[in-house]
């Protein structure tokens, strides 16, 4: 989405990367994380409490877990919102941990100004207490 269509005023909003931050177990919301944007551009991705998001680029890894429905805002092209029903607890704890993000930080190639892991994260291993195989995304 270009900034074309972000504007100063807006019921809708769009979701930075910088949301995302390793201290917070949520989004961090302010003027410097959120932008408003043209309502005819917004695209609803039925952001729900519990719901996983992701960033792919810019701060790879970085987790967040919404704490409410979020049906006004949308997530930039660098954040996903992961696909789960079970265990999310578990994952996301697992997500926020230094094991996760050392996986990532060796998968994802080097060398750019800003990292691209794309859906890298989907090849983690997620080791499950009690089990003897390893959960994948």
């Amino acid at each position: 989405m270009g900034s074309i269509n972000y504007i100063i005023d807006s019921h809708k909003f769009f979701i930075k990367t910088r949301a995302l931050q390793s201290h917070s177990f949520i989004p961090i919301i302010n003027k410097e994380t959120i932008t408003p944007i043209r309502p005819q551009v917004f695209k609803n991705y039925n952001l729900k409490e519990n719901d996983i998001i992701i960033s792919k680029d810019s701060n790879i890894g970085e987790t967040i877990m919404l704490d409410e429905d979020m049906q006004d805002y949308m997530l930039s092209g660098a954040l996903y919102k992961l696909p789960v029903d079970k265990n999310k607890h578990y994952l996301f704890a697992f997500l926020k941990h230094p094991y996760f993000l050392k996986q990532l930080d060796i998968m994802t190639p080097k060398g750019a100004t800003i990292r691209h892991a794309g859906k890298r994260f989907l090849d983690c291993k997620i080791p499950l207490p009690n089990q003897k195989i390893r959960m994948r995304l």
